[in-house]
Order: structure tokens, then sequence, then C-alpha cells
């Protein structure tokens, strides 16, 4: 027997938890936790199922709810082992009870599933049961000692070697009160005994039978009719035996139908499961482009939802304020022309001269009087006058020239005020915060126009909305892989399945006429016990017949009994005195040798021989045959060495190769020294495959080629 490799979905601390193993000694260490004794109890689990609940030793007594992981319902795992030149691959699960177990045994060949018996795995794979399994090739911590006392069997057996010089004592005992049990059923000449004595009532009550029949002629007519019925009541008991092996038939038929549909059921679930998973992985795929998308955008994401409204609002401010620096720069320029306007104008103006304008006036009459009343000639006067109004009309062009001055400079001082108020409003100052603020959530958003940042927060809300549509068909569609999963675990149906064939009416309709069968032989029963109470009531004397009956079939049955009791008497008194024989051939003179061989071994000579007391106590013998110690005298480690000293020599007596040995810190009580000498027996590979669980590294020293670390649960 190799264990290759424990797989465990869940039991106990561990889940989704794997440890390959190899053959020869393997020495398996990690921390405290990290699951070494709950890997032994899988190992013991998976062959012998769970250990019946042991009442009053509280939540250790019952490994059911002690391994039952938490908020689960069920524990379950698998072993892949060699045994006789074949891999086998065994998995079982566990319920909440018995009721809920399950036990598969495939070949790793082909995958073929073996049928198999849950309770008889262990026994089929190291030929004993769930208690000698655990006295023999499982030793737990500090469990290389035998019980001391009556109850250990092997300790009763070593007993009988040291008192009596042979270990069968008991048997024989059971030998002799087998034989005195056989003789009082039949004597050894044949002809007394319990049986005989059956024999003698039988042949009595016979004859008392026959002539209660004898005496009751007149009641021919009333057993003729006894026996017709009696007949049909067999004909009945025959038809209701054919009907129920049918409605057996026709319940497996409909069963099997059930299985069909469970299985026709899983197909399509895993057809579905395929058809989810590859929903699911594409998906992820595009959940995967879409969330790296949508990375790229996810500074427009973080933007407020108005900053489009917020930029453009911002850019309409600026093209305001634009429009004030324009003014701004128009009204410099304006200021500067009139300035240069006012620069160039004359500093004073000619006073008008009222005489001149006087004699200028009055030539002009006299021009006008005298040139259309008197001569032409007075026209001329028209140019002395023109000469005296020459000042008079500089004057003029002078005074508008100062009054177009005066309104150049009410208009600059105007322009002034408006420059002075335009600049109060720091316009440049704003114009380059608010482009600023502008181009700073442009950069940052990769983008140089509002157009380009209204796109592309659009696409960061698209892109976000289809990345949340997929997270969403994500989790949908690994919810539906779940629940199918769930489902696929609860259809626990066989594959390979041989198919039935049935044709005959459906359970159902057997049973309704089986019914009316039981109904009629109900009424052929009360028929016939009344028939019977007319005939007995008709004897004047002696027994009725129905009584003889009974009592003769009684005795009929009870010699039956007894001849059945006796068969098994002597096939059982027959099995031990070949038992008997074997046991004093074999198994005493090889136990007695390979114990004394490992026990010089593992002490180095220190002692030679063990003996069991009468008080089941171990006396262990020195080189010299003289010096006896007791050993309740010795240390503890001393002890727990020679203990598995016993066990060892136990192993190898009952195997011709130990097929495994799991040891779960066996040693721990044991000095550097002892540990040394047992590890180094454990070197020499005694058993086919060594599991030794510790929570200590090993030294180096301890020849051990094989070490595995496990991780920390």
């Amino acid at each position: 027997m190799i264990i290759q490799k424990i797989e465990i979905e869940q039991f106990g601390g561990l889940q989704n938890y794997t440890l390959q193993l190899t053959p020869g000694f393997q020495y398996i260490y990690g921390h405290n936790e990290a699951g070494k004794s709950t890997l032994c109890a899988f190992i013991s689990a998976m062959f012998y199922g769970m250990p019946a609940k042991v009442r009053g030793v509280g939540l250790r007594g019952d490994s059911r709810q002690l391994y039952m992981p938490w908020g689960e319902s069920y524990m379950a795992g698998s072993i892949h082992f060699a045994h006789d030149g074949y891999e086998y691959v065994l998995k079982r699960r566990f319920g909440r009870s018995s009721r809920g177990d399950r036990a598969n045994l495939y070949r790793a060949s082909d995958w073929q599933e073996i049928a198999v018996d849950m309770e008889s795995i262990g026994q089929q794979f190291f030929g004993i049961g769930e208690e000698a399994f655990n006295k023999t090739l499982f030793i737990s911590q500090s469990g290389a000692a035998f019980s001391k006392g009556r109850e250990d069997e092997l300790m009763v057996r070593l007993s009988n070697l040291e008192r009596t010089g042979e270990e069968d004592a008991s048997l024989q005992k059971a030998i002799t009160e087998l034989q005195k049990a056989e003789y009082e059923l039949i004597s050894k000449t044949g002809r007394g005994g319990a049986v005989a004595q059956l024999d003698s009532d039988i042949e009595v009550l016979r004859a008392e039978l026959f002539s209660a029949k004898q005496t009751h002629t007149a009641f021919q007519s009333v057993l003729e009719e006894i026996q017709n019925l009696t007949e049909e009541k067999e004909k009945g008991e025959l038809d209701i035996a054919v009907l129920n092996q049918q409605h057996a038939d026709a319940l497996a038929f409909e069963q099997y139908e059930l299985r069909e549909k469970d299985r026709e059921n899983q197909k399509k679930l895993l057809n579905c499961l395929t058809m989810e998973r590859n929903s699911l992985k594409q998906a992820e795929q595009a959940l995967s482009a879409i969330e790296k998308e949508e990375k790229n955008l996810a500074f427009v994401q973080t933007l407020s939802p108005d900053i489009v409204l917020t930029i453009a609002e911002k850019e309409a401010a600026c093209s305001v304020l634009e429009e004030k620096e324009r003014m701004r720069q128009a009204l410099v320029e304006e200021i500067e022309e009139l300035n240069e306007i006012t620069k160039k104008m004359p500093a004073k103006s000619v006073k008008p001269i009222s005489i001149r304008m006087f004699i200028a006036m009055l030539l002009v009459v006299l021009a006008i009087a005298g040139g259309l009343l008197i001569y032409p000639l007075f026209f001329l006067l028209f140019i002395p006058a023109v000469f005296l109004m020459y000042p008079i009309i500089l004057h003029g062009i002078q005074h508008k020239q100062k009054e177009n001055q005066n309104n150049l400079i009410i208009n600059l001082e105007e322009k002034r005020k408006q420059l002075s108020a335009l600049e109060a409003t720091h316009v440049t100052e704003q114009i380059s915060h608010l482009r600023g603020e502008i181009q700073e959530v442009l950069s940052a958003a990769g983008v140089d126009t509002l157009a380009a940042l209204s796109e592309k927060k659009e696409k960061a809300q698209t892109v976000s909305h289809q990345a949340e549509s997929l997270r969403k068909d994500v989790k949908r569609i690994a919810d539906n892989i779940q629940n199918y999963e769930a489902m696929l675990d609860s259809l626990f149906v066989p594959q390979n399945e041989e198919p039935l064939s049935y044709t005959g009416p459906n359970a159902e309709t057997i049973e309704k006429q089986l019914n009316v069968i039981k109904e009629k032989q109900l009424d052929r029963e009360r028929t016939l016990a009344h028939l019977q109470a007319r005939v007995e009531q008709g004897y004047v004397s002696g027994r009725s017949v129905s009584v003889i009956e009974t009592e003769l079939r009684a005795a009929e049955q009870r010699k039956e009994e007894l001849l059945q009791i006796h068969q098994e008497i002597v096939l059982a008194r027959e099995a031990l005195e070949a038992c008997n024989e074997e046991l004093k051939s074999s198994f005493a003179p090889v136990l007695n040798e390979k114990s004394g061989d490992i026990i010089k071994q593992l002490t180095k000579g220190r002692y030679h021989e063990i003996k069991i007391t009468d008080t089941y106590s171990m006396m262990l013998k020195t080189p010299s045959g003289h010096d006896i110690v007791e050993a309740d005298f010795v240390s503890a480690g001393t002890c727990d060495l020679l203990y598995f000293a016993l066990r060892l020599a136990v192993l190898q007596t009952l195997y011709d190769a130990i097929p495994l040995l799991v040891m779960d810190d066996t040693f721990i009580q044991m000095d550097e020294e002892r540990q040394q000498e047992a590890f180094s027996l454990l070197a020499e590979k005694p058993a086919e495959q060594i599991l030794y669980f510790s929570c200590h590294r090993p030294k180096t020293d301890w020849s051990i080629e094989t070490v595995v670390e496990l991780p920390n649960a």
C-alpha cells in the first residue's frame, strides 16, 4: 500500500489542500495547528469512515462534528494510492450523519468505477477492521502503548504466552465450553440431549394429532372447506409474492428512470455551465478592455457634471473681458491721438475789433446801396470792406477752433475716465487667470477645446455605464456558475449504470392490486378461523386439532433451530481448534523472536525479552536473565519505545510485508538517544510506506531520507 496523493476539499481546518507522498519513510513536520492530526484522522476516515459517536466525552467523542467545517454541511476529499500493482482513487463525502455519506472507488488508469461497500474498504485493502487498524497500522500521539487491562486482546495473548507457554489459553477454554454446549444438544452417543427429547415429543404430538383427526370425521365437509380455503390462501400468498417482486421491479425501474432524468439534467447543467463559463470569459475580457479605457478617462470622470457649462461660462467671461481689453486699447489710442491734436492747437486767439466791424459793415451797406441805386462802381467798396472784415473772419475761425479744442479736452477727459474705469477692473489679470483655469482643465483632460472636453466627458460617462453593465453581467454569470455547480454537487448520480428494462404496470397500480389481494386474504383467514373454531367446538374430549398442530409446528421449528445451533457450534469448535493449532505453531514463537530482536536493537542490548504478568504489566529481562524490571519503573520514553517495539513485532507477525504505518508524533516523550534508535529502525523501512507526523524539525543524525514540510493551515 502506497499513498501517492491526498486531496482534501474540506475536512476540519483544511480546505482545497493537496499533499504529495512517496514510498518509504517520510518525516512530515509542521507547526502546531498545521493539520497533522487532521491528516491522520482523514486517512483513517477515508478507509474506515467516521467513527461512531462516543457519549459522555464532549466534542472529542463526536468526530463528525469535530471535523465538520464551520457553517458547512459536508466533508469531502480523495486519496490516490497503489495496492498490489494497481493504482486507485478513493473519493468520499461525509454528511452530518451517516445517511449523507458517499464513497466511490475508481481504477486510476481508466477511471472505471469499482463497486465497493463503504463499510469494508479498509478490510478490503488492509485485511483488518477499524479497531485492529487503530491498534496496529495507526499509532497516535503517545499511542504506542497497549491498554493496561483485559480489554486489549493483544495484551491478553501476550499474558497467556507468559503464564501458560501458549497464547491460546482462552481459546482452549472456549473450545471446552463449545463442546459442552454441543453435547447438551446431542449427546456423545447420539441417544440423549435436547434434540432427542424433542424427537420424542414430536412423535407423541403426531400420534395425538392423528387420533384427534380420526375422531372428528363428522366435520369432513368443514375440513374440506378449510382445505380449499387453505389452498386458496396459499395461492393468494404466491400471488402476493409475485406481485411483491413485480412491485419491487417496478419501483427499481421508476427509480432508474428518475436517475436517468437526473443524468440528463446533469448533462444539461454541464452544458449550461460550459456556456456560462465561456460567457464569463468573454465578459471578463470585455470588462478588462473597458476598464482599461475607463482608467484612461479616470480624470474626466472626476470632473463635476457641469464642468463643461462652467468652462463655457468662463470662455464667455473671457470673451467679454477681451472685448473690454480691446475697448481699453482703443481708448488708449484715441487718448494718444487727442493728446497730439491738443498739442498742435494755438494757445491764444485774436480779440475781435468792433470799429473795423462797424466800418466794414458800413462799407458793405454803401456798396450795396450805391451799387444798386447810384452807380455800380460802388460795389468796389466791397474790397476795403473785405480787408476790414479779414480779422473778424479770422477771429471767428479761432473762436470755432477754441470751441473745438474745448470739446476735444472734454472728450479727452471723458476717455481718460473711461480708461481709468477699465484699468481699475484689471481686465488683463482676469483674462490671464480665467485662461489659466480653462487651460489647466483642458490640459488635465488631454484636450485642446471645449468641444473636445464635452465629447470626452460624454464618452467617459458612456464607458462608465458600459463598465458598470459589464460588471453586473460578470457577477450575474458568476452567480449562475455557482448555482449550476451547487446543483451539480447535489446530483450524486452513478454514471456507468447498467440499463434496466421493464414493461409491466407501474408501482402504484401493482400496489392497488396487492391491497385487493391482501384484503381477500384477510377474508379467507377470518373464514378459516371461524371454520376451525366450529371444528374445535365439536370435540367432546381431548385437545383441539389446531392446538396440537400449533404445538407440533413449534416443536419441529425448535428442533430445526437446535440442529442449526448444533451445526454452528460444531463449525465454531472446529474453527477454533484449527486456529488453536495454527497459533501454537506460528504466532507465539514468531512474535517472541521478533519482539526480542527489536527490543535488543532499540535498547542496544539493555533488555532482551518482554513478559506480561497476571496484572497485565510488562516485565523486562536483562541480558543475564536474572534481573527483571517492571516497565512501570522505567522512564515514559523508554516505556513508549518498548511498547512500540512490541507493536512492530505484532505487525511483522501479522503481515508478510507491512503495507502502511501512520504515526502521529509517537516518539514525543523519548530523549534524543531513544529517538535516534527509533528513527534508525524506521529508516530500515519495515513497512512499504511510513508516514511520521511531527511538530519538530528532524535532526541530521536520524537517517531520514524524505522530509516534507507542511504549510501553515
